[in-house]
């Protein structure tokens, strides 16, 4: 007959571009389908995780730590030990007020040379 004409048009569901159209929608839908599988499925996971370790800690088998875990678990975070908070960010010093009270000299010494060690001044703005 002579309707070979009609996979011609564009609102015919045979043509070429409208099946290309419909499958790509079908990947789509395929990979959020997947994506959305694997994210329960993650916090399924992490669930188990906390609740496991929420056993752990009511049997005392591992101290009870006072944090937000999800703030550590990512991977740059796996394996270090976090401890004292700003304590460890603060610089070991030796007992200083010994070192400055003993030394006949009126100032300080710097416990390692910096950037300007030297007591001469760097600028003439510094004079």
């Amino acid at each position: 007959m002579a309707l070979k004409f009609l996979n011609k048009k564009g609102w015919h569901t045979g043509s070429l571009r409208n099946i290309e159209n419909v499958w790509n929608v079908e990947q789509k839908h395929n990979a959020e389908e997947k994506k959305l599988e694997e994210l329960q499925k993650h916090i399924h996971e992490e669930r188990e995780r906390s609740e496991f370790r929420f056993l752990q800690e009511q049997a005392e088998l591992v101290p009870k730590q006072e944090r937000l875990e999800f703030l550590y678990e990512s991977g740059l975070a796996v394996g270090k030990v976090i401890s004292e908070g700003f304590k460890t960010l603060e610089p070991s010093l030796p007992n200083t007020t010994d070192t400055i009270s003993s030394s006949s000299s009126s100032k300080p010494q710097p416990l390692a040379p910096g950037a300007l060690f030297e007591d001469k001044p760097q600028s003439a703005n510094d004079a």
